[in-house]
């Protein structure tokens, strides 16, 4: 009997582990999006917004080494991302560096990137001409997107009191769509990813923005990605922080 029972339990085992081989393996999305905005080779010039090129590549070199695959910010919440290591790097504002030390350095590595430009900035003194813009949207790599055409100017105190008033919400929505109609007219192709001046938001704009195209939106909470969440969080890059402890 007891022979009878050890067979039996041994037989049971053996389907029990062959059943969960077979079983699919459901893994959570290991997402890490970044924010840059400036990169300078002048290391005084470094801080919480300025990192040097030398910092922005060792970065990228980090998340390939570390298997991390490259995605556009307007694909995030487009692709099935369970299961898989994926890096968005993202730029703020439009500089010159965008550009001249960003793209060189992405193109080295196979990576890309999205670009949000501020429209009101375009050709002024440290930010990118509408020429220089088009020459970075012509590169497969790179994605130009939203930043918002005058908002950013404001003070972060008036966008909040803007956002928490429906008051605005038109007036908002009419200045990113001023700048989509811009960046459109400059490099061919109408912007589907904005990025939150000052990461400032309210869910009615949001959800207005994705009904007239958008695909992805972009707010500075840093908050873990979760599929659906809407906009989605990024991590600020500044010259104070480890990408090592970025990528916990």
């Amino acid at each position: 009997m007891k022979g009878y029972l050890f067979f039996i339990t041994i037989a049971l085992l053996i389907i029990f582990f062959a059943s969960a081989a077979a079983m699919p393996i459901f893994k959570k999305e290991n997402v890490l999006i970044l924010t840059y905005h400036r990169l300078s080779p002048d290391i005084k010039m470094a801080n919480e917004y300025t990192v040097t090129p030398d910092t922005f590549e060792a970065d990228i070199k980090l998340l390939k080494d570390s298997g991390y695959e490259f995605l556009k910010a307007c694909l995030v919440g487009r692709e099935n991302l369970k299961g898989r290591k994926i890096a968005v790097i993202t730029f703020d504002d439009g500089y010159t560096s965008d550009l001249l030390y960003a793209a060189p350095i992405l193109e080295k590595y196979s990576a890309c990137a999205t670009f949000f430009i501020v429209g009101e900035m375009i050709g002024k003194n440290g930010y990118m001409s509408a020429e220089e813009v088009k020459e970075l949207s012509q590169k497969s790599f790179c994605e130009i997107g939203n930043h918002s055409y005058s908002i950013h100017s404001k003070f972060p105190s008036t966008i909040t009191l803007m956002y928490r008033s429906n008051n605005y919400n038109d007036s908002i929505i009419a200045d990113f769509k001023k700048n989509n109609e811009l960046l459109q007219e400059i490099t061919g192709t109408a912007p589907i990813s904005v990025s939150y001046p000052n990461g400032i938001y309210n869910l009615a704009i949001d959800k207005a923005l994705h009904k007239d195209g958008i695909w992805a939106t972009f707010c500075t909470a840093e908050i873990p990605y979760k599929a659906g969440l809407t906009p989605i969080g990024r991590k600020n890059r500044g010259t104070n922080r480890n990408l090592n402890n970025l990528l916990q």
